[in-house]
């Protein structure tokens, strides 16, 4: 009989970061066990273009869905949160400390059961390029993250922050730690076709993949955005590249007097869009993997350091970017400038260190998908 997998991820919300990871980690399952049936876990209401992008693939809801041979959680920074939570919440986590996290997790287990809905399970549960954060005090995603966490069998990790923020939950954690890298960097699973040399232009073009980000968090209020934008356009040919069409409407209002490229995975495919990202000769991200897939095709960026994920991210890419404060956008302009003159080498040199660095990780994964 073919083993049942299950892949889950922030999948089928039309994320072209997210939608890179699914479809690495569905062509690394399909390559290590061709006779398996995949089905996939679709967040929220779309969805609907997975199996064309995938291939045989069965499109699930969130839900109780019974037991598999395989759960894998493919790539993402899923285990984090910076927002900011009331008292009650506080409070809770304290009990939770209190208690003790493996207390908490069989009391948690234990009231699944009792009501009837318990989580779906699997032989073994494997995480493959996962980014673990921090948790701002009162968490409720903490709490959700401790079963999952506490279920893996192996968890492979992209960076050395992710190993050191793990530590805080060695007492539940039973997992085989494999550091490597992002997936993005196994770049044979997404991208089909040879980038295209950069075609000549008169000025530098700029490509921008920034996404709204709530004030109290250290956003920039919107006029002060349009402004750094337009300052910016004297210099550059600017193009906004839209990630997830979904959400940041702010930015997109921000950018619509400018070229504008928005991923929609029901009429495009992951390879087309990338190329485009590929003609651009800077990129301004506080997008992970507006970063990450820029340097796969060659484009060096600047990092605007909204949240620790993205410094993670910075660190991966040590000579291919340049980071900058999300509360400064008065030094962006000299960033960019800085960061165009990196060389092809050296951002070529970054993308190859990352994936021998995830090659590497999912060799030693592959054991644990018998």
């Amino acid at each position: 009989m073919s083993p049942r997998i299950l892949l889950v991820g922030y999948y089928g919300k039309g994320n072209f970061g997210d939608d890179v990871l699914l479809q690495v980690s569905y062509r690394i399952l399909k390559q290590a066990l061709p006779e398996a049936s995949i089905s996939v876990i679709v967040d929220g209401d779309g969805g609907g273009y997975v199996p064309g992008m995938l291939g045989d693939v069965r499109v699930l809801k969130p839900a109780r869905h019974g037991r598999f041979d395989l759960i894998v959680h493919g790539g993402g920074g899923v285990y984090f949160d910076f927002k900011k939570h009331g008292l009650r919440a506080r409070m809770a986590e304290k009990l939770m400390q209190l208690t003790g996290f493996t207390t908490y997790m069989a009391v948690e287990k234990w009231l699944r059961r009792a009501i009837g809905k318990p989580s779906t399970s699997a032989t073994k549960r494997l995480g493959m390029g996962i980014g673990v954060g921090t948790y701002s005090p009162g968490s409720p995603r903490l709490r959700a993250s401790l079963a999952i966490l506490a279920d893996y069998k192996a968890l492979w990790v992209r960076d050395a922050e992710s190993v050191a923020n793990l530590q805080r939950f060695s007492t539940v954690l039973r997992a085989e730690i494999i550091e490597g890298s992002d997936l993005a960097f196994l770049t044979q699973h997404w991208l089909k076709e040879p980038i295209a040399p950069r075609v000549p232009a008169a000025r530098p073009r700029l490509g921008i993949i920034l996404r709204d980000w709530a004030e109290e968090l250290g956003g920039l209020p919107s006029a002060i955005l349009r402004e750094t934008i337009a300052n910016l356009a004297r210099e550059y040919d600017i193009t906004g590249f839209i990630f997830d069409h979904a959400a940041d409407p702010e930015l997109q209002r921000i950018l619509a007097p400018y070229a504008l490229c928005v991923w929609q995975p029901e009429s495009m495919n992951i390879s087309s869009f990338a190329q485009k990202l590929a003609q651009q000769d800077v990129l301004l991200t506080s997008r992970a993997h507006g970063a990450i897939c820029g340097a796969c095709v060659g484009v060096p960026s600047v990092i605007v350091a909204i949240e620790p994920k993205l410094e993670q991210v910075a660190a991966m890419l040590p000579n291919a970017r340049k980071l900058v404060a999300a509360g400064k956008p008065e030094n962006w302009a000299e960033a960019l400038a800085s960061a165009r003159t990196i060389t092809p080498q050296a951002i070529a040199a970054d993308v190859e260190m990352n994936r021998a660095a995830s090659t590497v990780a999912l060799q030693t994964m592959r054991r644990w998908f018998a």
